[in-house]
């Protein structure tokens, strides 16, 4: 049970002090008129969600994390769904002594037999939304009428639980989102746009679900009598509004909870292998690819920080510590050798 989980956390003891119960605004004093925004309770989102809740009532931000992985042996994946709290500060809630990820549920991995791939893809995006959409169910209902929860002093709350953030990785996001492979799940563009430098509007929840709706309206006798063919041609009407196939999104139902807001990149794939997949290969068209290594090699050598004495241009794979090390550097080798621009 989701609001188990959430009073759990809420009343959890080792979050004392740690927890913030009410939204505020920072400021400092040589710049009062600007915000200083930190933690999820000083965001103007999180403000404006307290103003339209009844008196008295607080507010328990749901964070959600999922990511589909492979076991070592068995040929099997695994995939976990985690929730937290956004009302935790983030240094304690990071922490893996605090546990503040807790377990939410498995989510079931399958293989649809006599289908096509389209098909196949289509049905496992609408399966991880129907599983989604129970689980989630009583965090929906608690968002509008709120639940009574204890804190960790033994006071009695109204709590509400939006959902604030959804910890994915690229795929994941659009999925969540229920926008195609060649789509972006936050914004308007496809895969044709990106990199063009113009900013096109946000993908809001109401532009999804109004191309969801206009699909499943689309006239029965267009769509011809045999099952496959219907099938085949819904899934070609939901690719060309560039969505995914799913007609029922588990956010659907939570209230004012939109995709293009709440869904933020894991920290791994979002930020650290970034760097290696994206910076590292503009640089070497940029300033060559031997004036980077022989810049690298020339860093000294120091405890604790990564030398890297063959430089990075032959490397084919890294993992996340090793892009943390090369991010350490990177600014003051390049400094010199590209633009402002590029800086």
């Amino acid at each position: 049970d989701p609001i188990e989980l959430v009073a759990q956390l809420f009343s959890n003891p080792v979050f004392t002090g740690h927890i913030e119960m009410d939204p505020y605004r920072l400021s400092s004093a040589s710049q009062p008129n600007e915000c200083i925004y930190s933690e999820y309770m000083s965001a103007d989102v999180a403000w404006e969600y307290q103003t339209q809740l009844p008196q008295g009532h607080t507010q328990a931000g749901i964070i959600l994390a999922s990511d589909k992985t492979p076991l070592p042996s068995g040929n099997t994946d695994m995939y976990p769904v985690l929730l937290s709290l956004a009302n935790i500060e983030a240094g304690v809630r990071m922490k893996a002594s605090s546990h503040a990820f807790p377990l939410l549920a498995y989510l079931p991995t399958v293989t649809f037999k006599n289908v096509t791939s389209k098909q196949q893809s289509v049905l496992k995006a609408c399966l991880f939304h129907f599983c989604m959409g129970l689980i989630l169910k009583p965090l929906q209902a608690a968002e509008q009428d709120g639940v009574p929860m204890s804190d960790s002093h033994g006071n009695v709350h109204i709590v509400h639980t939006p959902l604030v953030a959804y910890i994915a990785d690229y795929p994941e996001q659009q999925l969540v989102a229920c926008v195609a492979s060649s789509q972006s799940p936050i914004t308007t563009a496809s895969f044709l746009d990106f990199g063009d430098g113009v900013h096109y509007p946000y993908r809001v929840r109401e532009l999804t679900l109004a191309a969801i709706e206009e699909v499943a309206n689309l006239p029965h006798a267009a769509l011809g009598s045999n099952s496959d063919g219907r099938l085949d041609l819904f899934c070609n009407a939901y690719q060309e509004q560039g969505l995914n196939g799913v007609d029922e999104p588990f956010w659907k139902k939570w209230h004012g909870m939109d995709p293009s807001n709440f869904l933020v990149h894991d920290a791994l794939h979002g930020s650290h292998l970034m760097v290696f997949d994206h910076f590292c290969k503009w640089l070497p068209n940029i300033m060559t690819a031997s004036e980077l290594d022989r810049r690298i090699q020339a860093v000294q050598p120091r405890v604790g920080d990564r030398h890297w004495p063959n430089g990075i241009s032959s490397l084919k794979r890294v993992n996340g510590r090793d892009c943390r090390e090369l991010e350490k550097i990177l600014i003051a080798v390049i400094n010199g050798a590209v633009s402002d621009g590029v800086m």
